[in-house]
């Protein structure tokens, strides 16, 4: 069962729209009642179009509460941003888009509330327009669904549009995470006492099921949990949206009933996990990316918070680049030094937050979470050396990093490129060379011509890149032997990356800087070509072109093209086939 997860500016409806989904009032604390405002984490359930039934969190909107907003955006299938009509985007609604970023979420839909308020149909197009703006500059599309909650305005189309987006493609696989091997994890968001039954906890279910019965262990993670020592406890129920179940399946919200445990010694930023299948960590590195809007980079030694799952912890960040600050808008590997420890897994999304004044900053994948030690010499960083390891290991983890953030950052991509991979300061090309084939050897990477992948990686499209590619091969399909330029296929949605992936995925090929032919247009090409100078031994340029019934804007690099590939051989003014 998916999960949905709210976010946009306080006071623009958020629960609102849920209860009026649901029926269900995500506005539980008697305070959050008092102030009309939400304050903590709500919840509740639904059922979409198609008997889909999806699972909801509703964050606070408030900037002071968003350490509670970040302990409900993880595990997410879809996010559901409410924007109000009277407003248009602001402050936390631009915020809450960082973090969904951040945390890898790509599936939006926003649904434009107290459409009432505005009067006329003017000011409504602005503000879509407004969303639409702030949405495409994070490279983000969404359905737009206008609707005012009181009056029920808007939401059967809203529930068919989040039907639709969850069955949309997801993209990506979270890259280094073996789900089998990790075990169940349930980052626990709020605890309770069920009289009767004793002390509950809740959370979004990820990596592996749990089941009634199991022996588990709850483990301290950052300043949210009390205690250095892990609890055991053993699971007595389980419920899935109110249902009692004997097994709950991941991403899912989950409800456990535990018994050898009290309710005092449980807290938010607690992990639930099999017994022995979870550690923690005060040290991690990552590939972090700072975000273009924030008002300062991050400079070496920063003090910043650090958020993942359910739980944070004060840190300091070592810069581990030539430069001494990550500026807005960029990337680089750092060492992460954490004040409380931390359960994660490689893969686990992290965010970075400036205690104060406060904002988010910077976010990423964890990389390692059992780093080398670096230090600098002569402003280069190197790994200290480990008896414990080989001596190459650490290069070989760089490898297979920047392998997995190629995936992570190109899903439509075959494989990362070996003339991509960089030279980690201090190494020489020999040593990456070396690192390089050992992984490959061992079965770590797999070779994709002159590429490299995880194995059993496949390229992945998002819907409007899936729509491109259709669109893009019938146009090349319309004209075969004289299809349009590459140049003029940019309003059909060709791009670089849309490129790319015709091309190695063997749906065209690149004739020339800016010719693409589908494959069986060239084979035919070459067989009517192959055909002629056998019978005639020779072809002008002005022949080939009635041969092919082309233009001479396609046919002279199309015979460039066959001059390369070795089938033909330019003599003079005319081409004559190589023996």
């Amino acid at each position: 069962m998916p999960v949905i997860g709210t976010a946009g500016h306080v006071d623009h409806g958020k629960s609102a729209v849920v209860q009026a989904l649901t029926g269900l009032d995500p506005d539980r604390l008697a305070e959050e009642k008092r102030r009309g405002m939400t304050i903590d984490l709500g919840f509740g359930h639904l059922a979409l179009p198609g008997a889909v039934e999806v699972g909801i969190v509703d964050v606070p909107g408030h900037a002071r509460f968003l350490p509670n907003m970040l302990a409900g955006v993880h595990g997410l299938d879809v996010v559901l941003l409410v924007v109000a009509a009277d407003e248009g985007v602001m402050p936390q609604t631009r915020e809450h888009l960082d973090i969904v970023g951040l945390v890898g979420v790509v599936r939006v839909v926003v649904a434009l509330t107290k459409v009432d308020l505005v009067g006329d149909e003017e000011s409504l197009a602005l503000t879509e327009a407004e969303v639409a703006e702030e949405l495409t500059r994070r490279g983000l599309r969404a359905p737009i669904v206008r609707v005012s909650a009181p009056a029920g305005v808007g939401l059967d189309s809203l529930r068919e549009a989040l039907g639709a987006a969850l069955a949309a493609p997801v993209g990506a696989p979270v890259p280094g995470r073996d789900r089998e091997t990790v075990g169940p994890r349930l980052p626990v968001d709020r605890v309770f006492v069920m009289k009767g039954f004793g002390p509950v906890v809740t959370g979004t279910l990820i990596d592996g099921p749990l089941r009634v019965g199991q022996d588990v262990e709850l483990v301290p993670s950052g300043r949210g949990a009390p205690g250095p020592d892990l609890l055991q406890a053993r699971i007595r129920g389980l419920q899935q949206h109110g249902r009692q179940v004997d097994e709950a399946a991941p991403n899912n919200r989950v409800a456990v009933n535990l018994q050898g445990v009290d309710r005092q010694q449980l807290a938010r930023g607690h992990v639930l996990s099999r017994r022995g299948s979870l550690g923690t960590t005060d040290r991690l590195t990552m590939r972090l990316t700072v975000l273009s809007g924030a008002t300062q980079g991050v400079p070496h030694n920063a003090r910043v918070t650090v958020f993942s799952g359910t739980s944070s912890s004060p840190a300091r960040v070592r810069v581990l680049e030539e430069s001494s600050e990550l500026v807005p808008g960029a990337e680089g590997m750092v060492e992460i030094r954490l004040g409380s420890p931390m359960a994660l897994v490689r893969g686990d999304a992290v965010v970075l937050r400036r205690p104060s004044p406060a904002a988010t900053l910077a976010g990423g994948a964890v990389d390692d979470l059992d780093p080398p030690r670096y230090s600098r010499r002569g402003g280069v960083w190197r790994a200290t050396a480990d008896p414990r390891r080989p001596d190459n290991e650490y290069l070989r983890r760089d490898v297979l990093a920047m392998v997995r953030e190629h995936h992570a950052r190109h899903p439509s991509r075959s494989g990362m490129p070996r003339g991509e991979l960089r030279q980690p300061a201090g190494t020489a090309r020999q040593d990456l060379a070396a690192a390089v084939d050992g992984l490959v050897s061992g079965g770590e990477l797999v070779a994709v011509g002159d590429a490299l992948a995880v194995p059993g990686w496949e390229p992945r499209l998002s819907p409007a890149q899936a729509a491109a590619v259709d669109r893009v091969l019938a146009r090349l399909g319309e004209t075969p032997l004289s299809p349009p330029r590459i140049s003029d296929l940019a309003a059909d949605g060709l791009d670089d990356a849309i490129r790319r992936y015709l091309e190695e995925q063997g749906l065209a090929v690149r004739v020339a800087p800016d010719l693409l032919m589908l494959p069986d247009a060239l084979g035919d090409a070459e067989a009517r070509l192959r055909a002629h100078l056998q019978a005639h031994r020779a072809t002008t340029v002005a022949q080939a072109r009635d041969l092919l019934g082309s233009s001479r804007k396609t046919v002279v690099p199309l015979l460039e093209y066959f001059d390369a590939v070795r089938l033909t051989r330019r003599e003079g003014d005319v081409r004559v086939l190589r023996t």
